[in-house]
């Protein structure tokens, strides 16, 4: 009788998961209906925008410069192409596309269960800060003391108006402060969604150019622009070696490189540990465990000292206050054999 009544149980949990997954997808996908007309005017007005400022390359053959001044673009020297959807330009190769399809639509699936496609204009406008009672509170108040000490960094390091790319740029929320800070922002990401990724930057007052492309192939110029941020991003890169080979080649001779907000150990059996947990909590949400790229899902000291040994590095680091009670967390993990916990610090250097 347990044993039948166990069954049932979970039969009827696999149901309600499954009815919730439904209802959080159509949700979503009348949403993204109902702002296309917003997205079409939205299409027309972005090739006006600042991209005067940038020199962006063909991702296929890295060779040529494309024109994204109008809102179709083709490579003079490989034909590949590319048309200006929901403000955000498509520029990953067919081969990029398939290898994060998967992970997009997992990731995506995740941020919608979380409630982060209920994020109004609002919201969006006035993140990193935000009401305590918005889905992932707790993590924006972390993110806001990280972009405390970054706005300080970047104030002491650069002039008005350098041109950053943020990586990993989601929304497109960091862009709009840096915007609104007096840079010239750049928004990559993989994911052009229109609630939680790049096409959700149209909620933004200011126009800046948004790129849908990979950290490993960057559509940019050679030594064009001045910092790089990996926006809560590099425990991402699938190849960490040749990402930074490709931001030190964008960059300018002096330019900053930026880590903000990827979680870092001592001890790398505790970032395992740590995902592990992070997929127990993909399973219960979704329904399934998020493995669709090979990326280490966390950094450790030592492999940032690999990294620095191997490119000729410095690192320094920023480490933002985040209370009292996170301070703490080594001590209590110590105390009662927990694994430990990650550090998040803002780890920069200069390129040579």
């Amino acid at each position: 009788m347990n044993t039948l009544r166990e069954r049932l149980c979970r039969q009827l949990r696999q149901r309600c998961r499954s009815e919730a997954e439904i209802f959080s997808r159509e949700r979503h996908e009348v949403a993204c209906r109902n702002i296309m007309p917003e997205i079409r005017k939205l299409d027309k007005e972005a090739q006006f925008s600042t991209m005067t400022n940038w020199k962006f390359m063909c991702p296929a053959c890295r060779a040529a410069e494309l024109d994204l001044l109008r809102s179709d673009t083709v490579c003079s020297d490989c034909g590949f192409r590319s048309t200006l959807a929901a403000g955000v330009w498509p520029l990953m190769t067919d081969g990029d596309r398939a290898r994060y399809e998967s992970f997009v639509d997992t990731y995506t699936s995740v941020r919608i269960k979380e409630g982060r496609d209920q994020y109004d204009q609002a919201v969006l406008r006035s993140l990193p800060e935000c009401d305590a009672a918005l889905p992932m509170a707790k993590q924006w108040r972390i993110r806001a003391r990280s972009f405390r000490v970054l706005r300080k960094t970047l104030r002491d390091r650069l002039q008005p108006k350098a041109k950053i790319a943020d990586l990993g740029a989601g929304t497109g929320w960091l862009s709009n402060r840096l915007r609104e800070s007096g840079y010239s922002p750049c928004s990559i990401d993989v994911s052009a969604d229109l609630t939680d990724g790049l096409g959700a930057a149209r909620q933004f007052t200011g126009v800046w150019p948004r790129l849908q492309a990979t950290f490993d192939n960057l559509p940019l110029a050679d030594g064009s622009i001045d910092a790089v941020i990996f926006n809560a991003s590099f425990h991402y890169c699938t190849n960490p070696a040749a990402t930074i080979e490709e931001s030190s080649r964008v960059l300018r001779p002096g330019g900053l490189l930026i880590i903000l907000d990827s979680p870092i150990y001592e001890d790398a059996s505790s970032g395992e540990k740590m995902l592990e947990e992070q997929q127990e909590y993909f399973t219960r949400l979704i329904g399934t465990r998020s493995e669709a790229i090979q990326s280490a899902g966390f950094l450790t000291w030592s492999g940032l000292d690999a990294l620095a040994g191997q490119f000729g590095l410095e690192w320094n680091c920023r480490f933002p206050w985040y209370g009292m009670r996170w301070a703490l967390r080594p001590l209590y993990a110590k105390l009662t054999g927990g694994r430990e916990p990650a550090t998040f610090a803002i780890v920069l250097t200069t390129t040579t």
